[in-house]
Protein backbone atom coordinates (compact mmCIF):
# COMPACT_ATOMS: atom_id res chain seq x y z
CA UNK A 1 0.00 0.00 0.00
CA UNK A 2 1.41 3.44 -0.99
CA UNK A 3 1.44 5.49 2.19
CA UNK A 4 2.93 8.98 0.47
CA UNK A 5 0.67 10.58 -2.45
CA UNK A 6 0.43 13.73 -3.91
CA UNK A 7 -2.62 13.83 -5.95
CA UNK A 8 -3.53 10.41 -5.90
CA UNK A 9 0.10 9.58 -7.30
CA UNK A 10 2.01 7.59 -5.28
CA UNK A 11 5.74 8.94 -4.25
CA UNK A 12 9.24 7.02 -3.80
CA UNK A 13 9.76 6.46 -0.48
CA UNK A 14 13.35 7.49 0.07
CA UNK A 15 14.64 11.02 -1.20
CA UNK A 16 18.19 12.79 -1.99
CA UNK A 17 18.13 16.27 -1.38
CA UNK A 18 21.66 17.57 -3.09
CA UNK A 19 23.00 20.55 -2.13
CA UNK A 20 25.82 22.24 -4.29
CA UNK A 21 28.81 23.12 -3.21
CA UNK A 22 29.70 25.88 -5.38
CA UNK A 23 27.03 28.18 -3.83
CA UNK A 24 28.38 28.05 -0.27
CA UNK A 25 32.43 28.45 -0.09
CA UNK A 26 33.89 25.29 -0.55
CA UNK A 27 37.22 24.96 0.87
CA UNK A 28 40.99 24.46 -0.77
CA UNK A 29 39.90 20.97 -1.52
CA UNK A 30 36.67 21.71 -3.25
CA UNK A 31 34.34 20.63 -0.36
CA UNK A 32 31.59 22.24 2.22
CA UNK A 33 33.89 22.86 5.36
CA UNK A 34 32.44 21.54 8.44
CA UNK A 35 31.80 25.03 10.00
CA UNK A 36 30.05 25.75 6.50
CA UNK A 37 28.16 22.69 7.43
CA UNK A 38 26.94 23.66 10.70
CA UNK A 39 25.59 26.72 9.75
CA UNK A 40 24.05 25.41 6.30
CA UNK A 41 21.95 22.37 7.31
CA UNK A 42 19.84 23.44 10.56
CA UNK A 43 18.22 26.19 7.78
CA UNK A 44 18.24 23.97 4.92
CA UNK A 45 16.12 21.17 7.08
CA UNK A 46 14.06 23.62 8.33
CA UNK A 47 13.50 25.24 5.15
CA UNK A 48 12.47 21.74 3.47
CA UNK A 49 10.33 21.19 6.45
CA UNK A 50 8.60 24.27 6.29
CA UNK A 51 8.27 23.66 2.33
CA UNK A 52 6.42 19.95 3.21
CA UNK A 53 4.08 20.88 5.54
CA UNK A 54 2.77 23.42 3.35
CA UNK A 55 2.89 20.61 -0.02
CA UNK A 56 0.00 18.78 -1.09
CA UNK A 57 1.80 15.34 -0.40
CA UNK A 58 -0.40 13.39 1.72
CA UNK A 59 0.10 10.38 4.99
CA UNK A 60 -1.84 6.99 4.90
CA UNK A 61 -2.17 5.27 8.29
CA UNK A 62 -0.96 1.83 7.25
CA UNK A 63 -2.94 0.55 10.03
CA UNK A 64 -5.75 1.86 8.92
CA UNK A 65 -6.79 0.72 4.84
CA UNK A 66 -9.97 2.03 4.51
CA UNK A 67 -8.47 5.49 6.30
CA UNK A 68 -8.30 8.68 3.66
CA UNK A 69 -4.82 10.25 2.85
CA UNK A 70 -4.41 13.04 5.39
CA UNK A 71 -2.08 16.79 5.65
CA UNK A 72 1.55 16.08 6.93
CA UNK A 73 1.99 17.72 10.53
CA UNK A 74 4.91 18.16 12.54
CA UNK A 75 4.07 15.41 15.00
CA UNK A 76 4.56 12.72 11.84
CA UNK A 77 8.38 14.13 11.31
CA UNK A 78 11.62 13.10 13.00
CA UNK A 79 15.23 14.34 12.56
CA UNK A 80 17.69 12.11 12.83
CA UNK A 81 21.16 13.69 13.97
CA UNK A 82 24.55 12.47 15.54
CA UNK A 83 24.71 15.13 18.42
CA UNK A 84 22.74 17.06 21.07
CA UNK A 85 24.70 20.17 19.52
CA UNK A 86 23.70 19.31 16.34
CA UNK A 87 19.53 19.03 17.83
CA UNK A 88 19.40 21.57 19.29
CA UNK A 89 21.23 23.72 16.31
CA UNK A 90 18.23 22.24 14.13
CA UNK A 91 15.58 22.95 17.02
CA UNK A 92 15.97 26.49 16.91
CA UNK A 93 16.44 26.88 13.39
CA UNK A 94 12.86 25.11 13.38
CA UNK A 95 11.79 27.66 16.12
CA UNK A 96 13.10 30.62 13.73
CA UNK A 97 10.51 29.24 10.81
CA UNK A 98 7.39 28.78 13.66
CA UNK A 99 7.99 24.76 13.73
CA UNK A 100 7.34 23.52 16.79
CA UNK A 101 9.88 20.58 17.56
CA UNK A 102 11.49 18.91 20.78
CA UNK A 103 14.76 17.39 21.64
CA UNK A 104 13.63 13.60 22.41
CA UNK A 105 16.82 12.55 24.84
CA UNK A 106 17.78 10.97 28.26
CA UNK A 107 19.41 12.65 31.30
CA UNK A 108 18.35 15.38 33.58
CA UNK A 109 16.99 19.06 33.01
CA UNK A 110 20.24 20.29 34.77
CA UNK A 111 21.89 19.05 31.44
CA UNK A 112 20.08 21.47 29.27
CA UNK A 113 20.67 24.95 27.86
CA UNK A 114 18.21 26.60 30.01
CA UNK A 115 19.93 25.42 33.28
CA UNK A 116 23.41 26.81 32.31
CA UNK A 117 21.45 30.22 31.53
CA UNK A 118 19.20 30.30 34.96
CA UNK A 119 22.99 29.48 36.48
CA UNK A 120 24.27 32.70 34.66
CA UNK A 121 21.02 35.02 34.99
CA UNK A 122 20.89 34.10 39.05
CA UNK A 123 24.85 34.93 40.04
CA UNK A 124 24.23 38.18 37.95
CA UNK A 125 21.32 38.61 40.30
CA UNK A 126 23.09 37.97 43.59
CA UNK A 127 25.79 39.83 42.19
CA UNK A 128 24.58 42.76 40.24
CA UNK A 129 27.64 44.94 40.56
CA UNK A 130 30.07 41.81 38.76
CA UNK A 131 29.80 43.77 34.67
CA UNK A 132 31.31 40.18 33.53
CA UNK A 133 28.05 38.67 35.42
CA UNK A 134 25.27 40.85 34.75
CA UNK A 135 26.38 40.85 30.91
CA UNK A 136 26.45 36.99 30.85
CA UNK A 137 23.10 36.70 31.66
CA UNK A 138 21.74 39.59 28.85
CA UNK A 139 23.35 36.94 26.63
CA UNK A 140 21.20 34.24 27.77
CA UNK A 141 17.80 32.84 25.69
CA UNK A 142 16.30 34.85 28.41
CA UNK A 143 16.76 38.21 27.33
CA UNK A 144 18.35 37.30 24.04
CA UNK A 145 21.22 40.00 23.61
CA UNK A 146 23.31 39.94 20.48
CA UNK A 147 26.71 40.84 19.99
CA UNK A 148 25.47 44.49 18.32
CA UNK A 149 23.21 44.50 21.24
CA UNK A 150 26.43 43.90 24.05
CA UNK A 151 28.46 45.96 21.70
CA UNK A 152 25.91 49.21 22.01
CA UNK A 153 25.71 48.83 26.13
CA UNK A 154 29.45 48.76 26.28
CA UNK A 155 29.25 52.53 24.32
CA UNK A 156 26.15 53.48 26.59
CA UNK A 157 27.27 53.47 30.15
CA UNK A 158 23.56 54.72 31.28
CA UNK A 159 21.59 52.22 29.71
CA UNK A 160 24.18 49.45 31.09
CA UNK A 161 23.58 51.11 34.96
CA UNK A 162 19.59 50.73 34.53
CA UNK A 163 19.97 47.12 33.46
CA UNK A 164 22.58 47.11 37.01
CA UNK A 165 19.55 48.89 38.58
CA UNK A 166 17.00 46.20 37.82
CA UNK A 167 19.04 43.53 38.62
CA UNK A 168 19.53 45.12 42.37
CA UNK A 169 15.71 45.49 42.37
CA UNK A 170 15.76 41.48 41.85
CA UNK A 171 18.10 40.55 44.69
CA UNK A 172 16.36 43.16 47.24
CA UNK A 173 13.04 41.12 46.18
CA UNK A 174 14.94 37.84 46.52
CA UNK A 175 15.96 38.50 49.92
CA UNK A 176 12.58 40.06 51.24
CA UNK A 177 10.35 38.13 49.69
CA UNK A 178 11.86 34.87 48.32
CA UNK A 179 13.28 33.30 45.41
CA UNK A 180 9.66 32.48 43.69
CA UNK A 181 8.63 35.60 43.50
CA UNK A 182 11.98 37.38 42.71
CA UNK A 183 12.09 34.62 39.79
CA UNK A 184 8.46 34.85 38.34
CA UNK A 185 9.20 38.84 38.18
CA UNK A 186 12.14 38.55 36.03
CA UNK A 187 10.32 35.67 33.98
CA UNK A 188 7.55 38.35 33.50
CA UNK A 189 9.31 41.26 33.25
CA UNK A 190 8.62 43.71 29.77
CA UNK A 191 12.61 42.56 28.75
CA UNK A 192 12.23 38.75 29.10
CA UNK A 193 10.96 36.20 27.05
CA UNK A 194 9.12 38.81 24.49
CA UNK A 195 11.61 38.08 21.65
CA UNK A 196 9.62 37.09 18.28
CA UNK A 197 11.93 34.81 17.09
CA UNK A 198 15.12 34.51 19.23
CA UNK A 199 13.33 33.67 22.71
CA UNK A 200 12.71 30.24 24.00
CA UNK A 201 10.19 28.03 22.47
CA UNK A 202 8.14 25.87 24.96
CA UNK A 203 10.28 23.67 25.77
CA UNK A 204 12.80 25.82 26.97
CA UNK A 205 9.84 27.71 28.97
CA UNK A 206 8.92 24.45 30.23
CA UNK A 207 12.61 23.73 31.31
CA UNK A 208 13.00 27.63 32.78
CA UNK A 209 9.77 26.95 34.95
CA UNK A 210 10.76 23.42 36.09
CA UNK A 211 14.21 24.59 37.08
CA UNK A 212 12.50 27.38 39.21
CA UNK A 213 10.25 24.97 40.55
CA UNK A 214 13.12 22.64 41.89
CA UNK A 215 15.31 25.52 43.14
CA UNK A 216 12.43 26.60 45.19
CA UNK A 217 11.72 22.92 46.96
CA UNK A 218 15.50 23.12 47.38
CA UNK A 219 15.01 26.72 49.78
CA UNK A 220 12.18 25.16 51.34
CA UNK A 221 13.75 21.86 51.85
CA UNK A 222 17.46 23.54 53.50
CA UNK A 223 16.59 26.70 53.86
CA UNK A 224 19.45 27.92 51.88
CA UNK A 225 20.05 31.86 51.55
CA UNK A 226 20.71 32.69 48.06
CA UNK A 227 24.95 32.11 48.15
CA UNK A 228 24.05 28.46 49.55
CA UNK A 229 21.31 28.01 47.14
CA UNK A 230 23.55 28.86 44.07
CA UNK A 231 26.27 26.53 45.12
CA UNK A 232 24.21 23.35 45.68
CA UNK A 233 22.86 24.80 42.06
CA UNK A 234 25.99 24.59 40.75
CA UNK A 235 26.77 20.93 41.90
CA UNK A 236 23.69 20.06 39.77
CA UNK A 237 25.13 21.05 36.90
CA UNK A 238 27.63 18.19 37.54
CA UNK A 239 26.64 14.95 37.21
CA UNK A 240 29.48 13.68 38.84
CA UNK A 241 28.34 15.63 42.39
CA UNK A 242 24.60 15.85 40.95
CA UNK A 243 22.72 14.87 44.12
CA UNK A 244 19.71 13.48 42.30
CA UNK A 245 18.53 13.38 38.74
CA UNK A 246 15.70 15.69 37.95
CA UNK A 247 14.23 13.93 34.52
CA UNK A 248 13.02 16.44 31.89
CA UNK A 249 9.35 16.92 31.68
CA UNK A 250 7.63 15.61 28.81
CA UNK A 251 4.46 17.85 27.16
CA UNK A 252 1.75 16.73 25.76
CA UNK A 253 2.53 18.88 22.68
CA UNK A 254 5.36 17.25 22.44
CA UNK A 255 2.79 14.77 20.53
CA UNK A 256 2.36 17.39 17.95
CA UNK A 257 6.25 18.70 17.53
CA UNK A 258 8.79 17.16 15.32
CA UNK A 259 10.82 15.25 16.94
CA UNK A 260 14.92 15.17 17.45
CA UNK A 261 16.04 12.13 17.99
CA UNK A 262 20.17 10.54 18.17
CA UNK A 263 20.84 7.88 16.11
CA UNK A 264 21.46 5.88 18.86
CA UNK A 265 18.34 6.57 20.83
CA UNK A 266 16.15 6.14 17.48
CA UNK A 267 17.14 2.37 17.38
CA UNK A 268 13.92 0.37 17.59
CA UNK A 269 11.52 3.84 16.77
CA UNK A 270 9.64 4.64 13.48
CA UNK A 271 8.20 7.78 12.20
CA UNK A 272 5.90 8.48 9.21
CA UNK A 273 8.50 10.77 7.77
CA UNK A 274 12.67 11.01 8.44
CA UNK A 275 15.10 13.60 8.04
CA UNK A 276 18.70 12.75 7.88
CA UNK A 277 21.46 15.74 7.07
CA UNK A 278 24.25 14.03 8.55
CA UNK A 279 24.99 10.47 7.01
CA UNK A 280 28.12 12.59 5.10
CA UNK A 281 30.01 12.43 8.65
CA UNK A 282 33.08 10.05 7.89
CA UNK A 283 35.15 8.24 9.73
CA UNK A 284 36.53 8.98 13.32
CA UNK A 285 40.23 9.57 13.26
CA UNK A 286 42.09 7.22 15.70
CA UNK A 287 44.15 8.62 18.87
CA UNK A 288 47.76 9.33 17.94
CA UNK A 289 48.91 8.44 21.82
CA UNK A 290 46.11 5.59 22.65
CA UNK A 291 44.27 3.99 20.54
CA UNK A 292 41.08 1.72 22.07
CA UNK A 293 39.65 -1.44 20.16
CA UNK A 294 38.47 -4.95 20.47
CA UNK A 295 41.63 -7.19 20.11
CA UNK A 296 40.38 -10.11 17.98
CA UNK A 297 43.43 -12.06 18.44
CA UNK A 298 42.79 -12.04 21.96
CA UNK A 299 39.08 -13.21 21.76
CA UNK A 300 37.71 -9.45 20.93
CA UNK A 301 39.42 -7.94 24.44
CA UNK A 302 38.74 -4.66 24.79
CA UNK A 303 42.57 -3.14 24.27
CA UNK A 304 44.14 0.13 25.10
CA UNK A 305 47.15 0.56 22.96
CA UNK A 306 49.89 3.68 24.34
CA UNK A 307 52.28 3.54 21.57
CA UNK A 308 53.50 -0.60 21.40
CA UNK A 309 55.09 -1.90 18.58
CA UNK A 310 52.05 -3.42 17.00
CA UNK A 311 50.59 -0.06 16.97
CA UNK A 312 49.59 0.11 13.23
CA UNK A 313 47.72 -2.80 13.60
CA UNK A 314 45.87 -1.42 16.39
CA UNK A 315 44.88 1.29 14.00
CA UNK A 316 43.97 -0.60 12.01
CA UNK A 317 41.40 -3.08 14.16
CA UNK A 318 40.17 0.49 15.18
CA UNK A 319 39.23 1.36 11.84
CA UNK A 320 37.65 -1.54 10.95
CA UNK A 321 35.37 -1.35 14.47
CA UNK A 322 34.46 2.39 13.36
CA UNK A 323 33.57 1.41 10.06
CA UNK A 324 31.29 -1.93 10.91
CA UNK A 325 29.54 1.07 13.28
CA UNK A 326 29.20 3.45 11.33
CA UNK A 327 27.22 1.07 8.81
CA UNK A 328 25.38 -0.20 11.89
CA UNK A 329 24.21 3.53 12.34
CA UNK A 330 23.55 3.64 8.89
CA UNK A 331 21.11 0.95 8.86
CA UNK A 332 19.29 2.09 11.73
CA UNK A 333 19.05 5.21 10.24
CA UNK A 334 17.49 4.54 7.38
CA UNK A 335 14.82 2.05 8.68
CA UNK A 336 13.48 4.10 10.82
CA UNK A 337 10.65 6.12 8.21
CA UNK A 338 7.29 3.96 7.30
CA UNK A 339 6.28 6.43 4.88
CA UNK A 340 9.39 8.62 3.55
CA UNK A 341 13.29 9.13 4.33
CA UNK A 342 14.83 11.85 3.04
CA UNK A 343 18.62 12.62 3.12
CA UNK A 344 20.19 15.45 2.75
CA UNK A 345 23.50 15.36 1.06
CA UNK A 346 26.47 16.78 -1.02
CA UNK A 347 30.47 17.35 -1.41
CA UNK A 348 30.83 17.67 2.39
CA UNK A 349 33.92 17.30 3.92
CA UNK A 350 34.39 13.66 4.71
CA UNK A 351 31.49 12.57 2.85
CA UNK A 352 33.86 9.88 1.18
CA UNK A 353 34.87 8.43 4.25
CA UNK A 354 31.04 7.89 5.03
CA UNK A 355 29.19 4.65 5.40
CA UNK A 356 26.84 6.19 2.98
CA UNK A 357 29.25 7.61 0.79
CA UNK A 358 31.58 4.30 0.27
CA UNK A 359 28.63 2.72 -1.05
CA UNK A 360 27.16 5.61 -3.17
CA UNK A 361 30.52 6.72 -4.92
CA UNK A 362 33.38 4.11 -5.22
CA UNK A 363 34.99 6.78 -7.86
CA UNK A 364 35.45 9.25 -5.30
CA UNK A 365 33.15 12.96 -4.56
CA UNK A 366 35.47 14.73 -5.76
CA UNK A 367 33.09 17.36 -7.89
CA UNK A 368 28.98 17.64 -7.56
CA UNK A 369 28.36 16.70 -11.72
CA UNK A 370 30.27 13.03 -10.74
CA UNK A 371 27.88 12.75 -7.43
CA UNK A 372 24.76 13.30 -8.85
CA UNK A 373 25.20 10.66 -11.52
CA UNK A 374 25.80 8.14 -8.99
CA UNK A 375 22.14 9.25 -7.40
CA UNK A 376 20.69 9.24 -10.94
CA UNK A 377 21.98 5.76 -11.69
CA UNK A 378 20.18 4.66 -8.48
CA UNK A 379 16.89 6.34 -9.26
CA UNK A 380 16.33 5.34 -12.69
CA UNK A 381 16.32 2.00 -12.41
CA UNK A 382 12.52 0.81 -12.16
CA UNK A 383 11.04 -0.31 -9.35
CA UNK A 384 13.85 1.32 -6.82
CA UNK A 385 11.31 4.18 -5.36
CA UNK A 386 14.25 6.77 -5.18
CA UNK A 387 13.82 10.29 -6.08
CA UNK A 388 17.15 12.93 -6.35
CA UNK A 389 16.02 16.33 -5.97
CA UNK A 390 18.58 19.71 -5.83
CA UNK A 391 18.26 21.85 -2.70
CA UNK A 392 16.68 25.54 -3.65
CA UNK A 393 14.20 26.54 -0.89
CA UNK A 394 13.83 29.91 -0.62
CA UNK A 395 13.42 31.16 3.19
CA UNK A 396 10.00 31.41 2.90
CA UNK A 397 7.77 32.65 5.68
CA UNK A 398 7.51 30.73 8.88
CA UNK A 399 4.63 27.73 9.78
CA UNK A 400 0.57 28.22 10.59
CA UNK A 401 -0.81 25.40 12.07
CA UNK A 402 -4.21 24.74 10.96
CA UNK A 403 -7.18 26.16 13.04
CA UNK A 404 -8.18 23.63 15.23
CA UNK A 405 -11.66 22.59 15.40
CA UNK A 406 -14.65 24.00 17.78
CA UNK A 407 -17.08 21.73 19.13
CA UNK A 408 -20.16 22.86 21.35
CA UNK A 409 -20.14 21.17 24.34
CA UNK A 410 -22.94 20.36 26.61
CA UNK A 411 -23.59 18.20 29.74
CA UNK A 412 -25.55 15.52 29.30
CA UNK A 413 -29.03 15.52 31.54
CA UNK A 414 -30.03 12.63 34.16
CA UNK A 415 -32.96 10.77 32.14
CA UNK A 416 -34.67 10.28 35.95
CA UNK A 417 -33.98 12.21 39.08
CA UNK A 418 -31.40 10.58 41.02
CA UNK A 419 -32.02 10.17 45.09
CA UNK A 420 -28.70 10.56 47.68
CA UNK A 421 -28.01 7.08 49.44
CA UNK A 422 -28.93 8.76 53.27
CA UNK A 423 -29.73 12.37 54.55
CA UNK A 424 -29.83 14.22 58.00
CA UNK A 425 -32.97 15.13 58.69
CA UNK A 426 -35.14 16.58 61.98
CA UNK A 427 -38.28 15.84 63.89
CA UNK A 428 -40.60 18.30 61.89
CA UNK A 429 -39.60 16.72 58.59
CA UNK A 430 -39.98 12.74 59.83
CA UNK A 431 -43.46 14.04 61.42
CA UNK A 432 -44.78 15.13 58.01
CA UNK A 433 -43.77 12.43 55.99
CA UNK A 434 -45.22 10.32 58.47
CA UNK A 435 -48.59 12.11 57.32
CA UNK A 436 -48.09 10.13 53.66
CA UNK A 437 -49.30 6.93 52.26
CA UNK A 438 -46.30 4.64 53.53
CA UNK A 439 -46.18 0.60 53.36
CA UNK A 440 -47.52 -2.16 56.02
CA UNK A 441 -44.16 -2.63 57.47
CA UNK A 442 -43.57 1.15 58.37
CA UNK A 443 -44.62 2.50 61.67
CA UNK A 444 -47.58 4.52 61.68
CA UNK A 445 -48.52 7.70 63.02
CA UNK A 446 -50.66 7.47 66.16
CA UNK A 447 -54.78 8.38 65.37
CA UNK A 448 -55.52 11.89 66.76
CA UNK A 449 -58.27 12.90 69.02
CA UNK A 450 -59.09 16.23 66.97
CA UNK A 451 -57.14 19.36 67.23
CA UNK A 452 -55.82 21.60 70.07
CA UNK A 453 -54.68 24.56 70.57
CA UNK A 454 -50.57 24.94 71.02
CA UNK A 455 -49.75 26.71 74.03
CA UNK A 456 -46.39 28.19 72.63
CA UNK A 457 -48.61 30.56 70.43
CA UNK A 458 -49.54 32.59 73.37
CA UNK A 459 -45.88 33.40 73.68
CA UNK A 460 -44.58 36.30 72.97
CA UNK A 461 -42.22 36.25 70.05
CA UNK A 462 -38.67 37.39 68.89
CA UNK A 463 -35.16 36.60 69.00
CA UNK A 464 -34.92 36.63 72.74
CA UNK A 465 -38.21 34.08 72.79
CA UNK A 466 -36.43 32.03 71.00
CA UNK A 467 -32.69 32.27 72.63
CA UNK A 468 -34.76 31.18 75.79
CA UNK A 469 -36.23 27.98 74.52
CA UNK A 470 -33.15 26.53 72.74
CA UNK A 471 -31.11 27.32 76.14
CA UNK A 472 -33.74 24.98 77.60
CA UNK A 473 -33.73 22.21 75.04
CA UNK A 474 -30.10 22.05 75.03
CA UNK A 475 -29.90 21.44 78.88
CA UNK A 476 -32.93 19.57 79.23
CA UNK A 477 -32.46 15.62 80.47
CA UNK A 478 -35.47 13.95 78.65
CA UNK A 479 -34.63 10.93 81.03
CA UNK A 480 -35.81 13.27 84.42
CA UNK A 481 -39.62 13.13 85.52
CA UNK A 482 -41.52 15.93 83.42
CA UNK A 483 -41.94 17.60 87.18
CA UNK A 484 -38.65 18.59 86.71
CA UNK A 485 -39.42 21.36 83.80
CA UNK A 486 -40.85 24.24 86.31
CA UNK A 487 -37.56 24.36 88.37
CA UNK A 488 -35.61 24.49 84.74
CA UNK A 489 -37.73 26.76 83.47
CA UNK A 490 -37.58 29.69 86.27
CA UNK A 491 -33.56 29.01 86.16
CA UNK A 492 -33.23 29.90 82.90
CA UNK A 493 -36.21 32.67 82.79
CA UNK A 494 -33.83 34.70 85.22
CA UNK A 495 -31.22 34.87 82.68
CA UNK A 496 -33.21 36.01 80.00
CA UNK A 497 -34.98 38.25 81.69
CA UNK A 498 -38.45 36.96 81.86
CA UNK A 499 -40.48 37.56 85.68
CA UNK A 500 -44.08 37.16 84.64
CA UNK A 501 -45.15 34.06 86.66
CA UNK A 502 -47.76 33.31 83.47
CA UNK A 503 -45.25 33.54 81.18
CA UNK A 504 -43.40 30.83 83.20
CA UNK A 505 -46.32 28.68 83.35
CA UNK A 506 -47.13 28.76 79.29
CA UNK A 507 -43.50 28.33 79.03
CA UNK A 508 -43.39 25.44 81.21
CA UNK A 509 -46.46 23.92 79.25
CA UNK A 510 -45.19 24.05 75.92
CA UNK A 511 -42.11 22.64 76.76
CA UNK A 512 -43.98 19.47 78.46
CA UNK A 513 -46.29 19.31 75.47
CA UNK A 514 -43.10 19.32 72.95
CA UNK A 515 -41.67 16.42 74.78
CA UNK A 516 -44.64 14.37 75.45
CA UNK A 517 -46.02 13.76 72.09
CA UNK A 518 -46.64 11.02 70.46
CA UNK A 519 -44.41 10.36 67.32
CA UNK A 520 -44.64 7.14 66.10
CA UNK A 521 -46.09 3.35 66.91
CA UNK A 522 -44.28 1.03 65.50
CA UNK A 523 -45.78 -2.88 63.89
CA UNK A 524 -45.36 -3.91 67.87
CA UNK A 525 -47.55 -1.70 69.34
CA UNK A 526 -44.52 0.88 70.93
CA UNK A 527 -44.84 4.69 71.65
CA UNK A 528 -41.98 6.91 70.55
CA UNK A 529 -42.28 10.00 72.39
CA UNK A 530 -38.86 12.58 73.12
CA UNK A 531 -39.53 12.03 77.02
CA UNK A 532 -37.85 8.62 78.48
CA UNK A 533 -35.05 8.93 75.98
CA UNK A 534 -31.76 8.63 77.42
CA UNK A 535 -29.39 11.76 76.53
CA UNK A 536 -26.60 10.37 74.09
CA UNK A 537 -28.27 6.95 73.62
CA UNK A 538 -29.97 7.50 70.09
CA UNK A 539 -29.08 7.29 66.70
CA UNK A 540 -31.46 7.82 63.96
CA UNK A 541 -31.07 6.75 60.24
CA UNK A 542 -33.29 7.50 57.37
CA UNK A 543 -33.37 4.71 54.39
CA UNK A 544 -35.33 4.15 51.49
CA UNK A 545 -39.08 3.94 51.17
CA UNK A 546 -39.13 -0.05 51.09
CA UNK A 547 -37.23 0.03 54.29
CA UNK A 548 -38.75 1.50 57.79
CA UNK A 549 -37.45 4.41 60.09
CA UNK A 550 -35.23 2.27 62.58
CA UNK A 551 -33.99 3.17 66.15
CA UNK A 552 -30.53 1.60 67.71
CA UNK A 553 -30.02 1.91 71.15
Amino acid sequence: MDLLTEEGRALPPLEFLFIEREHHAPDRDGYIGKEAAEKLLPEAVARDILFLLGSRKRLRDRKDKESAPRAISPGDIAVLVRTNVQAEQVQRALSVKGIPAYLSKTGSVFDSREALDLHDILWAVHRPGDRGSLLAALCTSVFGFSSRDMMALDRDEDRFFEWQERFMQYRTLWETRGFVSMIMTLFHSEEAFLKKEAGPDERGLTNFYHLSELLSQACLAHRFSPHYLLKWYGRQLSVKVRDESADELRLESDKKAVALVTLHKSKGLEYPVVYLPYLWEGARQASRENILFHDPEKNYDLTLDLGSEDRERARSCFETEDRAEQRRLLYVALTRASALCRIIWGGFKSVETSALGSLLHPGGCDTDPAMIRDLEKLSVEPGQGILLEVFSREPGGRYLAPARETHGLSARKAPKRITPAWKMSSFSSLTQASSREMPEDRAVMLPGEGSRPVTLAIFPKGAGTGDFFHSIFESLDFSLNPEAIPELVREKAGRAGLSSPGLLEAAAQSIHEVVATRLIQGPDGSVLRIFGIRTGSMKWNLFSRSRPLARHP
